[in-house]
């Protein structure tokens, strides 16, 4: 039996109907003014409503991005490049939507920042690239950003397949094997991989022990980071025993460590283990949420 009150089960379930809405009135306006490409569109939540400008770049390097022109007057400008993505859009407006929600101190996590302070750093090999998309798609902003756009393209793609079946065939089993085949071999693919691991998180699955000290030791000899994080963060305060100086440059080169060192370098790595295989339960859980989802919307 389908839901009565469908809209307050998929909030509860983490998708959006009210941004899914806007956003379908966003690629309306979009595709009725095929000529234009640069859109001025109001977006609404129960915080208030907010101007934000819309841009089809064709040139751009990815598929979209949103720029945080001005947080105190939350001025946004969101770039797609291809005009039709609507899954791209509705990514891109459900971060504009996170920072217009959060304050800068739940923005200025220990994911953006160590993702900040890796983008600065000298030398950008793979490992460090590797490192940067971890701590890319494990930031809860961009989960929630990724889940809500792979809803809407398995949707699409899933409608297309049903449309000339009965109700009483779109089981669950249809559902999840559809879905299980569209994550595995889609552009979601490189995302799921990480939160469906099977084993155990550990960054030296992806990075030499070498490495890892030498980018974690760069890490928190960051005073950005020093001075952003929280007492409950595992940064706060370790500026003051480990500078960023030829010392750390020295040691980084000769791949030793001082006691403390190893010990403040053992802490960071270890909190962000921890964090992540926590985080990869819970995304798993939620990822596979879609399939009572579309199961509710489209047999009951």
């Amino acid at each position: 039996m389908r839901l009565y009150n469908y809209r307050l089960f998929t909030e509860k379930m983490g998708i959006s109907l009210e941004i899914e809405e806007q956003v379908n009135s966003y690629m309306q306006e979009i595709k009725n003014n095929s000529d234009k490409s640069m859109f001025r569109f109001v977006y609404s939540n129960n915080l208030g409503t907010f101007n934000f400008t819309l841009k089809i770049n064709q040139a751009l390097k990815n598929s979209g991005n949103v720029q945080i022109v001005s947080r105190t007057n939350f001025t946004y400008i969101i770039t797609l490049k291809d005009r039709n993505d609507i899954s791209t859009l509705l990514h891109e407006v459900k971060h504009m939507d996170y920072s217009i929600r959060n304050k800068d101190g739940k923005l200025n996590n220990p994911y953006n920042l160590s993702r900040a302070s890796l983008n600065a750093h000298p030398n950008q090999t793979d490992n460090i690239k590797i490192l940067l998309w971890i701590f890319y798609i494990y930031n809860d902003d961009e989960f929630q950003s990724q889940f809500q756009s792979l809803y809407k393209s398995f949707e699409i793609r899933f409608v297309e397949k049903i449309k000339d079946m009965k109700k009483e065939d779109i089981t669950y089993n249809l559902i999840h094997t559809e879905l299980e085949d569209f994550i595995n071999n889609g552009e979601y693919k490189f995302v799921t991989m990480f939160y469906f691991m099977k084993a155990k998180f550990k960054f030296d699955i992806f990075c030499p022990e070498k490495i890892l000290n030498k980018v974690f030791l760069y890490l928190i000899s960051s005073k950005e980071i020093d001075v952003l994080f929280t007492e409950k963060n595992p940064y706060k305060g370790l500026y003051k025993s480990i500078k960023y100086s030829l010392e750390r440059l020295i040691r980084s080169v000769f791949n030793t460590y001082s006691t403390e060192q190893k010990k403040e370098i053992e802490k960071v790595k270890s909190f962000f283990e921890k964090d992540i295989n926590r985080k990869n339960k819970v995304y798993s859980r939620k990822v596979l949420r879609i399939v009572t989802l579309i199961y509710d919307k489209y047999h009951g």
